[in-house]
């Protein structure tokens, strides 16, 4: 016979569970996962989007436009694959890896949110830009005609122009 304090335990870890699952690791997941994948896959999104997590005295972490598409996204994709690939297995391997029963979805959940951000960042190292050392001399090499240039046409200190941004 199950006592009531046991009920209130079960209750709670399963609370505890949910919101760890879904209202945590989803969001931040979501948003480390687009801000990843936005800075080598450039697409255009309304200003409408925006996913916020404040941790009052802490941090903030946020997503806004394409971040967020992307995130929910791939986020969704990897659920998809992670269900269908290893679904009916995900909740031993997390009680066995990680030491806690979170249920079938809620263990779901949570793998799919660790691996698109591990998968995100995986993409992020293999496709990021490295640039060589002829590059960056190359680059400083034309930024200094530039300047020449600036100063001889217009007779302005480039260095005393407010810096452009892209």
């Amino acid at each position: 016979m199950k006592t009531s304090a046991h009920l209130d335990q079960n209750a709670l870890t399963a609370a505890i569970t949910f919101v760890f699952s879904w209202v945590v690791l989803l969001p931040v997941g979501v948003i480390v996962t687009g801000k990843l994948l936005n800075q080598r896959m450039k697409i255009e999104a309304g200003a409408g989007q925006r996913l916020r997590i404040p941790v009052p005295g802490l941090f903030t972490i946020e997503a806004n436009g394409a971040e967020v598409i992307l995130g929910f996204a791939f986020y969704l994709v990897t659920l998809l694959v992670f269900g269908a690939a290893i679904g009916s297995h995900v909740a031993a391997w997390v009680k066995e890896q990680f030491g806690i029963e979170p249920g079938q979805f809620n263990a779901l959940g949570f793998v799919s949110s660790l691996g698109a951000v591990t998968i995100s960042f995986i993409v992020f190292l293999l496709t990021k830009p490295w640039q060589t050392r002829a590059q960056v001399k190359s680059r400083t090499r034309r930024d200094q005609l530039v300047d020449r240039l600036t100063m001889k046409q217009t007779g302005i200190d480039p260095k005393l122009l407010a810096e452009v941004k892209e």
